[in-house]
């Protein structure tokens, strides 16, 4: 930390221009490397549009092939991300009632599946026919 003195001679008064702690010092720090990285990664992207294809490896056919809603068995929609074993139980026992799904929206009228994990779950999924 910097300290200053005022005055002259033996006298002179020291003081810290920007008192702050160890802590708040590692915050400073680690924000200043978010924001050097973060520009960084930016820059990197613009330059080389197909490095996207790495970050989103996750929306991937080849890790996650998207599975017909209407013949897709319990064991496979467990493994759909989002999906736990409850909402796979609701989803066939909704098929097993109502019959084949017409479209995915009607997912919304399972029990389970609100709003939000339909968002989720939805890239997962086929269009019925």
């Amino acid at each position: 930390m910097d300290t200053y003195e005022v005055g002259g001679g033996q006298d002179g008064v020291k003081f810290n221009m920007f008192p702050i702690t160890k802590q708040e010092r590692l915050v400073l720090i680690t924000i200043g490397f978010v924001f050097l990285f973060g520009t960084a990664f930016q820059y990197v992207f613009k330059k080389n549009p197909a490095l996207e294809n790495i970050v989103n490896v996750m929306d991937s056919q080849t890790i996650y092939p998207k599975v017909d809603i209407n013949k897709v068995s319990y064991d496979q929609l467990v493994k759909i991300p989002y999906v736990g074993p409850a909402t796979a139980k609701h989803i066939m026992d909704y098929r097993k009632t109502h019959g084949p799904f017409q479209s995915l929206e009607q997912l919304k009228s399972v029990e389970g599946v609100d709003r939000g994990r339909f968002d989720k779950i939805f890239p997962f999924l086929k269009e019925p026919r």
